[in-house]
């Protein structure tokens, strides 16, 4: 997925940014709530799924609702590490101003660097686990309705001297009316490593419509105790709500590999979703419509993620 440009079809450009930013200008707690609840009855009558299910998630939910992080524990084993990297290791990354490269040829000065969705979906392991039953009743308790994943990736963080970029800086995400994700550890990450870190409760803020970067001393003098520091064995997985305070550190000395799934009630208006094709798709093709999508049988025409939105209320796909 790529955020919309000025090089987007004016039809699709103006109605997608809209949706985003009205979900950004309503910050009343009130009609945030009473927008919501319209949305998952209107995912509710999309899916026929009426009942969010009741699952053994209800400790985990409470930890997300109240503190806005909750450790999973170990999601992914040592071998099922090492499979995923060994399936990475010969695919090029993309950043920003460099010409796509291996990580173990990385250009200097290069902070971060993202693998392709293509790569990301024929990758051992990474669909069935944002599919698993496990997490997919995590995301339908905590959301209120069927989810929708509308983020996979795959980003590595690489050691430097200061922040590097907004992410390294304590910050807010509002990708939707309510939105969280599930971020797991490909590479062990300790203080020197590039935790994650985030301010507990600040998820339950008023929602502002401006999304400033706040400066370290700041945060710290007026949260303190509050700031909590992830970090974890390779294979370790938490799920954060985005919405509150939180940042990724600069790593010191060992780069960082980060997984993040993105749960949804909507796409994140923001971007253009490119949904890869697979022969088949083994999981819910609602869940997953904006990450990977299954082929169309032979002298069938692919339809393109653009065309199915336009069908749809107000282009939600």
């Amino acid at each position: 997925m790529k955020y919309i440009g000025v090089d987007s079809p004016l039809k699709r450009r103006v109605p997608r940014l809209s949706l985003y930013y009205l979900q950004r200008v309503i910050t009343n707690p009130v009609l945030r709530r009473a927008s919501i609840s319209l949305l998952r009855f209107w995912v509710a009558c999309r899916t026929g799924r009426f009942r969010t299910g009741a699952g053994g998630c209800s400790e985990l939910v409470s930890a997300l609702r109240t503190d806005g992080i909750a450790p999973l524990g170990q999601v992914l084993s040592d071998e099922q590490c090492r499979e995923v990297l060994l399936h990475l290791a010969d695919k090029c990354v993309a950043a920003r101003g460099a010409v796509p490269f291996i990580v173990d040829a990385r250009p200097d000065g290069v902070a971060f660097a993202n693998y392709a969705l293509a790569d990301l979906v024929t990758c051992p392991y990474l669909l069935a686990l944002s599919n698993s039953p496990a997490l997919l009743d995590l995301a339908r308790q905590y959301l209120g309705c069927t989810p929708t994943l509308s983020g996979l990736s795959a980003r590595w963080s690489f050691p430097g001297e200061s922040a590097s970029g907004d992410v390294q800086k304590f910050h807010r995400d509002s990708e939707d009316w309510l939105a969280f994700r599930i971020m797991v550890y490909l590479t062990p990450v300790d203080d020197a490593s590039g935790p994650h870190v985030y301010v507990r409760g600040t998820h339950l803020d008023r929602r502002t419509a401006r999304l400033p970067v706040l400066d370290d001393a700041a945060v710290h003098a007026r949260f303190g105790a509050r700031i909590a520091r992830q970090t974890g064995a390779q294979g370790f997985g938490f799920a954060v709500d985005t919405a509150g305070l939180h940042k990724g550190e600069t790593p010191r000395r060992a780069a960082r590999l980060l997984l993040s799934f993105q749960y949804s009630i909507l796409p994140c208006f923001l971007y253009e979703y490119e949904p890869e094709y697979l022969a088949t798709l083994p999981h819910d093709p609602y869940i997953n419509r904006l990450i990977v999508r299954s082929r169309p049988a032979s002298g069938g025409r692919e339809v393109a993620a653009g065309e199915l939105e336009e069908a749809t209320l107000g282009g939600v796909a």
